[in-house]
């Protein structure tokens, strides 16, 4: 399911080649049936990397985005004042 919120024009696409690839072994087309089982396997490797850039490359907004407004809240809090020892 992770993978349709990332591509899902991909995973469509992939749905597609093999309806036509089983169509393809069903009428005994087995070269092209396996002409498009090799491309599905590439599509849905392409899918896997493209998934996991995206998962990544959120996760690393969050991060900036909490880092931020970690630094934001450091700005604004008063400098912490200590008295000096006195050693009378």
């Amino acid at each position: 399911s992770n993978y349709y919120n990332y591509a899902p024009h991909e995973i469509e696409e992939i749905k597609a080649k093999l309806s036509e690839a089983q169509a393809n072994e069903a009428s005994k087309k087995y070269a092209l049936s396996e002409q498009l089982a090799q491309q599905i396997l590439v599509d849905v490797e392409w899918v896997q990397i493209k998934t996991q850039r995206l998962i990544v490359e959120k996760e690393v907004k969050e991060l900036e985005s909490n880092i931020s407004n970690l630094n934001q809240e450091l700005k604004w809090r008063e400098p912490l004042k200590i008295a000096p020892l006195n050693n009378e």
